[in-house]
């Protein structure tokens, strides 16, 4: 388990923020829901305790993170986002034809 990782699934992304408030907030609340001392998630400065000192902390390994998920998933065809919306947005990018010297390249129509 890594700092950050403040609802236990193994990552941090924004899943982690209401989890990561509430470890920050109401300590015994984390531990109740959890099952672990809010410190062992949420300590991102490495300091021993988890307090306002490690907020800056976690938005640098949430930013990491978003950033490392976005170049995965644009080797996969995505570029933004997750789901049908953004999929349709990479195919309608990836179908325009491309420009070379000012010209477009439009396909004949085959009705006649």
């Amino acid at each position: 388990m890594r700092a950050g990782d403040a609802n236990l699934d193994g990552r941090v992304d924004r899943h982690d923020i209401d989890p990561f408030v509430l470890g920050l907030a109401a300590p015994d609340a984390y531990q109740a829901r959890f099952g672990i001392p809010a410190v062992r998630a949420g300590d991102g400065d490495g300091d021993g305790d988890f307090d306002f000192d490690d907020i800056a902390a976690f938005v640098r390994q949430l930013s990491s993170d978003s950033r490392t998920q976005r170049t995965q998933s644009a080797g996969q065809g995505r570029s933004r986002g997750t789901g049908p919306s953004a999929t349709i947005a990479s195919t309608e990018r990836q179908a325009r034809p491309a420009a070379r010297h000012g010209r477009v390249a439009v396909p004949r129509s085959t009705a006649r």
